[in-house]
């Protein structure tokens, strides 16, 4: 279609966005950061940079550059399996209570012995949590 880009391809004619000055402003803060631009040289790009009007022009503010490298991907932590273990009995303890609390509106609202089993089965999970993610971790 007209108007549209081959990927790494560039059309000098083509108008550039707000979007994509600044992202070039980006750029050279990077190089500046990393010694390849003085303070000087800097700042004057970076105004030919937000007066661009086309790619060319952009292009001409990055003369002299070499590109920068690709951004390493985003580390995911992995969860270790005592923290999957914790997650596996806050989600048992939660079920069990939900039902518990479910029979014991459906037998009349008299005396709340779920409590019991709340009480009783909160304080374990409330202590392997702090084992887990408190003080007493080995991290």
């Amino acid at each position: 279609m007209p108007g549209e880009l081959e990927e790494g391809r560039s059309q000098p004619a083509l108008r550039v966005s707000d979007a994509d000055r600044h992202r070039i402003v980006s750029v050279l803060q990077e190089h500046c950061s990393q010694g390849r631009l003085t303070v000087d040289e800097f700042s004057e790009r970076t105004s030919e940079a937000l007066a661009s009007r086309t790619q060319a022009d952009l292009d001409r503010v990055l003369r002299e550059l070499p590109p920068l490298p690709a951004p390493p991907p985003p580390v995911r932590r992995l969860r270790t399996k005592a923290q999957r273990d914790l997650g596996l009995h806050a989600a048992t303890y939660l079920l069990v209570n939900v039902f518990l609390v479910i029979v014991w509106l459906m037998g009349g609202h008299g005396y709340f012995w779920p409590g019991w089993v709340l009480v009783a089965w909160g304080l374990p999970l409330a202590l392997h949590a702090l084992v887990v993610y408190g003080p007493f971790t080995a991290e």
